[in-house]
């Protein structure tokens, strides 16, 4: 039997809207976070109740090719298609609403979903030598050039010039195993504390419930992330700059070596002196590293902190390339799940006002997160893994699908549910990205690499067979 046909009119109605098949991930969290942010009272009349105007936000972070007002008409449609009751023309509400609602909920509810996300699926299973792999790399987003957008977050800088669009940067932590996005900070693209390396140490200032085996690009390398990390009980994978000198200790069988590295760190015990100068202290980590090299690629150094003999190299810089799976996340989200309508300026953020951009991007990582977590569901009822499905086709099956299963009750999408998982085990990969060795190079002249050619093709390599170990130099790292 269906659901009562929800209206503007009914808060009650609204107030308990579950949009699934997200629901079954989203709405308990929903709820608990609505809670923790004091948004239960609602003025008697309001039409937008916090839930719902939190449900259509996360629609709408999906469905770039409508309005916001055309998104509620999208959620709505299987009432018009089983009940004949909901126009196709029906204006339910006006953007102007949906903006000053999207105001009164603002950005900390959704803060609050974000860290709640894996809490119901368990704990983390270890995915290298009984560790969690996590991977961290920033991303920056456009958004539309309003004078609110301009004052909030800034133009960067463009040849001198300021560029076309307002940016923000962000920072991600990635589970590697199940390519979600277990947490997020953000900044202006420019001013200080607003770099990179800032944002990581926001994220691992929270990060007290996993311990994580964290692989890094060379980009994030310092001592002091290192030391970061190695106080916190994480292991770190990271490939160092050619600049970084490393004198050889003690030489291992597989051809890795044992060394040591040291920096300053600011004495944060001591007060600053009478000239406010700060006190120093010199820390040292022994870590391992090991000089790799893959067929067509230059030879790069990787260091970790796991110093265990028995975990050979060539292992540690194989899973050091599943750090690219950030990059293949930022894609997804990016490209296929925030595809821009045609003709418009292909921002990433569509949000004119500088406050409901920030509300944006956590919409949009708590719905590729819900997405993957869906993903990661239907692998366990085949007994694969998430990441050989495809996300866009799964992208596909969920918004093909979720008009109807929210129409349905809930003993209905149980039965619904669990065929969407069967169907979305099936949109396998068929060329694994895993394996795939893309040359670097570029097709137009403007960057280091050189130019394409035609015998420059994508191939498919064994890593396992391919990556060697080199004999290393005594006095430098290149």
């Amino acid at each position: 039997m269906s659901q009562e046909i929800p209206t503007v009119q009914d808060g009650h109605i609204l107030s308990s809207f579950d949009c699934q098949p997200f629901g079954t991930v989203l709405q308990p969290l929903i709820r608990e976070a609505v809670m923790e942010c004091g948004l239960t009272t609602v003025r008697k009349g309001t039409k937008l109740p916090p839930v719902f105007v939190i449900w259509i936000v996360l629609m709408f972070v999906i469905r770039r090719d409508l309005n916001g007002r055309k998104v509620l008409n999208w959620m709505l449609s299987g009432w018009r298609w089983f009940e004949g009751s909901l126009p196709a023309s029906a204006t339910l509400i006006s953007q102007g609403a949906l903006s000053h609602a999207r105001k009164r909920v603002g950005v900390a509810v959704f803060q609050a979903i974000l860290p709640k996300l894996h809490r119901p699926h368990g704990r983390l299973s270890p995915d290298f030598h009984g560790r969690i792999s996590g991977a961290f790399d920033g991303g920056t987003g456009t958004m539309p050039d309003t004078p609110s957008n301009r004052e909030t977050w800034g133009k960067p800088g463009s040849r001198g010039r300021a560029a076309a669009f307002p940016q923000l940067r962000f920072m991600s932590l990635l589970i590697v195993s199940t390519r979600t996005i277990w947490d997020l900070a953000c900044a202006p693209y420019r001013g200080k504390r607003t770099g990179e390396r800032a944002l990581m140490r926001r994220i691992l200032d929270r990060l007290s419930d996993v311990v994580l085996l964290v692989l890094l690009d060379a980009g994030l390398y310092s001592f002091e992330m290192v030391w970061t990390l190695h106080q916190h009980g994480h292991d770190v994978i990271v490939k160092v700059p050619n600049t970084v000198k490393l004198s050889m200790m003690t030489r291992l069988p597989d051809g890795s070596f044992l060394t040591q590295i040291m920096g300053s760190l600011e004495d944060v015990s001591r007060p600053p002196s009478p000239a406010g100068r700060c006190h120093w202290m010199t820390k040292v980590v022994t870590v391992r590293a090991m000089r790799v090299r893959i067929p067509g690629y230059r030879p790069w150094t990787l260091v970790t902190t796991m110093l265990d003999a028995a975990i050979p190299a060539t292992e540690i810089a194989g899973h050091y390339h599943r750090r690219w799976d950030i990059e293949i996340a930022y894609d997804e989200l990016k490209t296929h799940q925030c595809a821009t309508l045609r003709g418009q300026s292909p921002t990433t953020f569509r949000s004119k006002c500088g406050e409901l951009v920030e509300q944006e991007l956590y919409a949009m990582v708590i719905m590729y997160t819900t997405i993957r977590l869906i993903m990661v569901q239907a692998a366990l009822t085949s007994g694969g893994t998430p990441r050989d499905l495809s996300f866009l086709e799964t992208l596909h099956l969920v918004l093909e699908a979720a008009p109807f299963m929210t129409l349905h009750d809930e003993a209905r999408q149980v039965i619904v549910f669990e065929f969407l998982l069967e169907t979305i085990a099936t949109a396998i990969i068929l060329r694994s990205p895993q394996k795939r060795i893309a040359p670097r190079v570029v097709k137009v002249a403007h960057a280091k690499f050189p130019r394409k050619r035609d015998t420059d093709v994508v191939t498919i390599q064994d890593r396992a067979n391919t990556v060697k170990i080199l004999e290393r130099r005594e006095k430098s790292a290149s």
